[in-house]
């Protein structure tokens, strides 16, 4: 497996219905943006997967330590 670091940015917002959303953009080492990237809240079943543009947006209901899993085929699942 390979063990390259890959970059996101997350943006955390308030809607309107009281759940947060997480967006952000996964890019590799050479910061070439990744599509089909899992992104998803450890122990539940609230899930996305990032675009053709290494774009995603997810929204969940926030939980006291929330853990953020970002998972690629090939790449080093990452912890938040």
């Amino acid at each position: 497996m390979k063990n390259v670091m890959v970059l996101f940015f997350l943006t955390v917002a308030l809607n309107c219905f009281s759940q947060n959303s997480i967006r952000g953009k996964v890019l590799n080492k050479a910061k070439v943006p990744l599509s089909g990237v899992n992104i998803y809240i450890d122990g539940t079943t609230i899930a996305t997967i990032s675009d053709e543009n290494g774009n995603f947006d997810l929204h969940y209901e926030p939980k006291t330590n929330s853990i953020l899993v970002i998972s690629f085929m090939g790449y080093q699942t990452e912890y938040l």
